[in-house]
């Protein structure tokens, strides 16, 4: 029987094995945006570890991908069963490898670092490539950034971090540009003047930067007079070096220089902080936590403690502060130009005004323990305005996570077993028949359960002998979890799942290719029978239902790797 799946393959000759489900993660997610060249590169980048060079790179790919230690009968039975399709075609080219590179550094998933030697009045650059495969599993977040976007700042902020996004680093002229023509695309105008587009976007321009959601970085440069390798040839249309100032728009360049966008140079160099977008869906997500624990019993709970912590964001990527406690620390005063207006409406209408209701709120806040929620830092009794508190991030995170984790067992073992690490977890070491006693479980189906999480490594067992001879029926056997271990088990399973559910996407894309493409060209009669709309009917329920796993587990996947 042919194999259905031979021709869809998702991997390169130089994938992770062992598998491990982060680097397989993010070698898919490269391989989806930017196609199998770039894949090649960044897991030959990955195989190698540390830092490379572009010789280094070539000789690596050339080595992998060379048939020539093949005997032709190898060769043939990897044609047949389509085993590697990348052999087949030889190694990429110098120039593949260079803007496969290119494209990985524009996205900051590879940085580089030049390094300047001199021999015999000789100046030689060389360069070394290195490979971040946190930053490349993130590429499928991208649209949950540009929809928090557009609901924190309005849907200009949103079009133009959508650009950065798609662009990896953008010129500030060029990002300006691109945003007001995918505007007029969108908003089309019987006006052919663009000057209220500009202004818009330069407004939300200025605003994404002071809020710190889009940052400043070093152009891609190279150096001309080098007489040693030289990486970046004709890339000057990436790096938005000076040579192409001269077909920028005058009336953009014209308002970046006057008014109050000055601090938004024409050459500068912008790219998308990812750090900021992590930590303000993390005030979402924490808020939305307290406010399911604490909501009934303090009002507004969940949005101060998301209003404190978009402050934190904002005083760590806007401000730069480094220090930890200058960061956290706030006031009543501070957090409330974060809070939504009909909470300060409301707030407002009670007694005593919106600090003094807010101070109440938090000193009750700051009296739940488990999990701490705000600690009170500075006492100011009789003024309000000068208390300071601090949120218990890192206490709420790991609250988070641990009911992450217990869901996932609940989910996959039952209930008995959750029962069981949650026990566990708060009383230590313990014996079978102390578990069974402490759950109300029978000691025998305890010890079923037992061994069944051992058998899945989400709890550890320890031998301890009563003499030196080694008896089993003189030993005690403790069982224990450890919560870094169980963490990086459900983290390495979720990323796993999460993988799968792509590729199952990603597998249906190109049986339904037909559908899809029938459906882009607009035709009015897309299905030629019944027969035909019931298949493409459950087509689209299908990609609907892995879409939505695909988020759920990437939502999950955030809290328990990236907050």
């Amino acid at each position: 029987m042919a194999n259905q799946f031979a021709s869809f393959n998702q991997t390169s000759v130089l994938s992770s094995i062992p598998h491990d489900p982060l680097i397989t993660l993010a070698s898919n997610c490269v391989r989806d945006f930017f196609g199998p060249t770039v894949q090649l590169v960044a897991d030959c980048l990955q195989t190698r570890g540390g830092s490379s060079t572009l010789p280094q790179i070539i000789d690596t790919l050339n080595s992998k991908l060379d048939n020539k230690g093949r005997s032709d009968e190898r060769i043939e039975m990897i044609r047949l069963a389509k085993l590697c399709t990348a052999s087949s075609s030889g190694s990429p080219s110098t120039s593949s490898i260079r803007a496969a590179l290119l494209v990985l550094i524009q996205h900051s998933i590879v940085t580089y670092t030049k390094t300047t030697t001199k021999t015999n009045s000789k100046k030689k650059t060389i360069y070394r490539y290195r490979y971040n495969p946190e930053r490349a599993r993130i590429l499928p977040r991208y649209p949950r950034f540009v929809e928090y976007t557009k609901k924190a700042l309005g849907e200009t902020a949103a079009a133009l971090t959508e650009e950065f996004l798609l662009q990896g680093r953008m010129r500030t002229v060029d990002a300006v540009e691109h945003t007001v023509e995918q505007l007029k695309q969108k908003q089309p105008t019987p006006s052919s003047d663009r000057y209220t587009y500009r202004e818009a976007v330069l407004g939300s321009f200025r605003r994404l930067v002071l809020g710190g959601f889009i940052k400043q970085v070093d152009e891609i440069t190279d150096d001309g007079e080098d007489e040693g390798e030289t990486e970046f040839q004709g890339t000057e249309d990436v790096s938005g070096k000076t040579a192409f100032h001269d077909k920028d728009d005058p009336a953009t360049v014209s308002l970046l220089q006057s008014g109050p966008y000055k601090n938004l140079p024409p050459s500068a160099v912008w790219t998308v902080n990812i750090q900021m977008f992590h930590d303000s869906l993390r005030a979402v997500s924490l808020g939305t936590l307290v406010y399911e624990m604490y909501g009934h019993k303090v009002q507004f709970a969940g949005s101060m403690v998301a209003a404190a912590l978009k402050l934190a964001a904002y005083k760590k990527h806007a401000e730069g502060l480094t220090n930890c406690d200058s960061q956290t620390l706030f006031s009543t005063e501070t957090i409330q130009r974060y809070l939504s207006k009909p909470v300060l409406q409301d707030l407002e209408k009670k007694p005593g005004g919106i600090t003094v209701n807010l101070h109440k709120a938090l000193v009750d806040l700051s009296k739940f323990q488990n999990p701490r929620v705000v600690q009170e830092i500075e006492v100011a009794d009789g003024h309000p305005e000068d208390a300071k508190f601090q949120i218990a991030t890192s206490r709420l995170v790991q609250y988070l996570q641990d009911r992450i984790v217990n869901q996932v067992i609940l989910d996959s073992h039952g209930e008995i077993a959750a029962r069981i690490c949650s026990i566990l977890k708060s009383k230590g070491s313990l014996e079978s028949d102390a578990i069974a006693e402490a759950a109300m479980v029978p000691a025998k189906d305890t010890r079923e359960v037992l061994h069944r999480l051992y058998r899945n490594n989400y709890i550890n067992l320890f031998n301890l002998n009563q003499g030196k001879q080694h008896n089993p029926a003189n030993m005690f056997y403790l069982w224990s979890v450890s919560r870094t271990k169980t963490l990086t088990l459900v983290t390495d399973n979720v990323c796993a799942a999460f993988c799968n559910i792509r590729l199952r996407r990603q597998h249906e894309v190109e049986v339904g290719k037909e559908w899809i493409e029938r459906q882009e060209d607009g035709a009015t009669e897309e299905n030629e029978s019944e027969v035909d709309k019931v298949k493409f009917t459950r087509f689209c329920k299908g990609m609907e239902r892995l879409d939505k796993a695909a988020l759920n587990l990437d939502e999950t996947l955030m809290a328990l790797k990236d907050y």
